[in-house]
This record gives structure tokens, C-alpha cells and sequence, in this order.
């Protein structure tokens, strides 16, 4: 397995403050070609297993990538990322005892922020609409103090932010033809198993050899959890389900 630092960090060239996914994709496709150059690998067992955002930045990937040998998605997403934010922002306000009424207060304001941001003609146009939609209403609304409106604002209009919000994987993996294993722990509130899931298996329903498992009881760092709360992601002693890497490894 190869592990690389980011972008401007380590021996790393480049600024990982203005990339985006797409960046990351040639990256990982850097990476890949550093592999396929030792005489000690076989070029074409070489794959990617990507985590959460990992699991969107590879099949970007592999749109440039014929030799790719095969691909894992660790909770990647299977739904375009607007409506996972949004899906992750519901669930999450529920763990956390929201009722009913506040849960759909703060999606109605949460997506009128997305839909700011997703709509805007640049960074600078998305930054002043934000300037007027949080309030600090909305910040409360959405579990931020309204002292971090400026911090909040910056990381909303960033490179990043922007490309990821307006990203729809499905088209990318619908082109996948390599072998793929895709799971999710079905206590994940980050990118919420049933949804994802169920927009794999969509995508992939004319693929020749694609797997799509939904694993109980695990979390979105696919630990052992009980509620799958991201505060019990430092509480758990486990660091990834053994059974999770024995389906990766098999």
C-alpha cells in the first residue's frame, strides 16, 4: 500500500488550499504512475481505496486512468454531494436529539446557504450573498457561534467547497468497468448508508463485477460503534472493523 502526504505538506509540491477533488484525482493517478513504474508491482493489480471523499476522488480518477485495476469505496458517496450535506445534516441533528420541527428549520436554512453558494457566479459573488444569509440565527441554526461567521464564510466559498458542492458522482461511476467493492457502515451519519448505498447499486446495475455491502454496526471510520455519533470516534478502541478489511483484502 502507498501513502503519500498532501498537497504542500511533507516533501509535497503544490497548495492544498486552492485544490479541489479534480486535483486530488491527478494525484492519486501520480501515485498510481510511481507504482506502475517498479519493476517489483504488477501494473495492472494496482487499484485505489478511497475513504469518504476518497471514494469520490477516484473514479474522477479513473476517467483518466484505462489501467486501473480495480477500485474500493469506503463510504464513498453515491448520491450528488448536495443532497448527501443535506442528508448528513439531518441525521445528524436527529442524533443529537433535534425534534422534528428544528431538524426541518435547519435543513430549509442549511440548503438556502448550499444553494447560495452552488448558484454564485464566483467566490466573491458567494461570499456576499453568505455575508446576508448568516445571520446569526442561522448560525445557531446551524451549530456555529456567530463569531465564526467570517471562518465559516471562507470555508464555504473555497476552491474546494465550491467544486465539491456541485459534484454529482453518479456519472463517474456509471463509467466504472473495473472490479468494485463498495461498503458502508450502516451507523454512519456522514455519508448515510441507506442513501449511498442505494445510489451505487444504481449506478453499478449494468456492471459485470461490482459488490455493494452494507456492514452493521459500523461507523463512518468503519468502527464497532453504538450510535455511529462522531463523538465516539476517538472513544473506540477498535481502529477499523476486521471484518471490513477481510472483505477488502478478499
Amino acid at each position: 500500500m502507498l501513502r503519500y502526504d498532501d498537497r504542500g505538506f511533507g516533501r509535497s509540491t503544490g497548495d492544498y488550499g486552492t485544490s479541489t477533488s479534480a486535483d486530488f484525482a491527478t494525484d492519486a493517478n501520480a501515485a498510481f504512475a510511481f507504482l506502475a513504474a517498479r519493476e517489483d508491482i504488477k501494473a495492472g493489480a494496482i487499484g485505489f481505496i478511497g475513504h469518504s471523499e476518497g471514494g469520490l476522488v477516484a473514479p474522477i480518477a479513473a476517467k483518466a486512468n484505462d489501467a486501473l485495476g480495480y477500485i474500493v469505496f469506503l463510504a464513498g458517496p453515491g448520491v450528488p454531494t448536495r443532497e448527501l450535506l443535506v442528508t448528513q445534516r439531518r441525521v445528524i441533528s436527529m442524533s443529537n436529539g433535534a425534534s422534528e420541527a428544528d431538524v426541518t428549520r435547519v435543513a430549509e436554512q442549511s440548503e438556502s446557504v448550499l444553494d447560495a453558494v452552488a448558484t454564485a457566479s464566483s467566490t466573491e459573488d458567494a461570499h456576499a450573498k453568505l455575508e446576508v444569509l448568516l445571520t446569526p440565527e442561522v448560525m445557531q441554526a446551524m451549530g456555529m457561534p456567530p463569531e465564526r461567521k467570517q471562518a465559516a464564510i471562507s470555508q464555504l466559498t473555497n476552491n474546494w467547497f465550491r467544486y465539491f458542492l456541485k459534484h454529482d458522482p453518479v456519472p463517474y461511476l456509471r463509467a466504472l468497468e473495473m472490479p468494485v467493492l463498495a461498503l458502508n457502515g450502516s451507523l454512519d451519519q456522514q455519508v448515510d448508508a441507506a442513501d449511498n448505498l442505494a445510489g451505487m447499486r444504481a449506478a453499478f446495475a449494468e456492471h459485470r463485477d461490482a459488490t455493494v455491502v452494507e456492514l452493521p454496526g459500523l461507523n463512518h471510520m468503519f468502527q464497532t460503534a453504538k450510535t455511529g455519533g462522531l463523538d465516539e470516534y476517538m472513544a473506540i478502541e477498535e481502529t477499523f472493523s476486521p471484518k471490513a478489511m477481510e472483505m477488502i483484502a478478499a
